[in-house]
């Protein structure tokens, strides 16, 4: 009688893996240095974001002092730090001798010097004195408006502080007014930057008080009658203006 057909017990042959559940073969070396390779990329670039972010917070905190040189200011642009200049500009006409034993000290460059763009010349510039009407009635202040333009084609500098500009009211021979007799300590200064063909435009008032060099106290109010505004800068010199007060 013929021998029945044993099923496989599924017992590993001699040597070999069991079925499903062989030991995992080691991947190929290219492999292993494909990964080594992408984690090294990766690593570099959040080096480099890193580097960016830091760079950038920097530049936000610091200011940029390029931008000065690169990015002129807006025509007719009050320059900043004017005061510091213009207490420099005093000060290298005063006792240059210092304290006693003390070297004096060296003047501190001007704006222009700094800058390099020049100072504005007279033929350069043309300057107007203008009234807010011819007739100011009683009881009004008169005002104006003082125009500067820079009728060249380079941009140049000028100083258009009371203590530069000359601004002086008159009635026939009678000086009667400046601003320039009573300038507040480091307010007599007003840098401004004049590309070719612009300008600058300042308000002035008078509150009919007269006033004398030195800017003594208890002045007159001036009266009635007819009175004319010169006004002068760098050299260029405006029409009088006229006008009338009631």
């Amino acid at each position: 009688m013929p021998a029945s057909t044993r099923a496989p017990s599924g017992r590993p042959s001699p040597g070999g893996a069991r079925p499903g559940t062989g030991a995992a073969r080691p991947l190929p070396a290219h492999v292993y240095r494909r990964r080594r390779a992408v984690a090294l990329v990766v690593l570099l670039a959040l080096v480099a974001a890193v580097v960016v972010a830091v760079v950038a917070v920097v530049r936000l905190l610091s200011p940029d002092e390029g931008a000065a040189a690169t990015d002129g200011p807006a025509a007719g642009a009050l320059v900043a730090g004017v005061a510091g200049g213009q207490a420099s500009a005093q000060g290298a006409t005063g006792d240059a001798s210092g304290a006693e034993g003390a070297p004096a000290a060296a003047p501190s460059p001007s704006p222009s010097e700094i800058s390099g763009v020049p100072l504005c010349t007279a033929d350069a510039l043309r300057v107007a004195a203008v009234p807010t009407t011819t007739a100011f009635p009683a009881g009004t202040d008169p005002t104006f408006t003082l125009r500067i333009e820079n009728t060249g084609d380079d941009p140049c500098l000028v100083d258009a502080g009371d203590a530069h500009r000359e601004v002086v009211l008159t009635s026939g021979d009678d000086r009667v007014w400046s601003p320039r007799d009573c300038v507040p300590e480091g307010e007599g200064s007003r840098l401004l930057l004049l590309a070719g063909g612009s300008g600058d435009e300042q308000s002035l008032a008078w509150d009919r008080v007269r006033s004398a060099p030195g800017c003594p106290g208890g002045q007159a109010t001036a009266g009635s009658g007819t009175y004319a505004l010169t006004f002068s800068v760098a050299g260029a010199t405006a029409q009088p203006a006229v006008f009338t007060l009631g």
